[in-house]
């Protein structure tokens, strides 16, 4: 009896450990990759709503103090969008090139 009680207790325990070891793994979420195209339905002094109604949700956003919202391109490329004021309207439109560090204003309020 003791011996059958010892075996289910290890075997309890063993399953356990087993279980508390393993990891659940979360899966990546896959960003969408923008196309330039998408952004010729914007034009300055859009809202930030309507923008996200035309093209979807920022990839991420970069800065303090004045926040760009970003749109991953292909290759290391970012379209920037910068919103301002109290209804948040688009004020720049930026394209960047991370892996060479180059920067260009595509338009901005005049």
């Amino acid at each position: 009896m003791r011996i059958k009680l010892l075996v289910l207790m290890l075997c309890i325990s063993i399953f356990i450990q087993g279980c508390a070891s393993v990891k659940a793994e979360v899966p990546k979420m896959e960003r969408k990759t923008f196309a330039i195209a998408d952004f010729t339905k914007i034009k300055i002094g859009m809202t930030y709503e309507t923008v996200i109604e035309l093209i979807g949700e920022p990839t991420d956003s970069t800065g303090a103090g004045v926040v760009w919202q970003r749109y991953k391109l292909d290759e290391g490329w970012y379209i920037k969008l910068l919103f301002t004021g109290e209804e948040e309207t688009l004020f720049d439109i930026r394209i960047v090139d991370y892996p060479n560090d180059r920067e260009f204003v595509l338009k901005q309020e005049e």
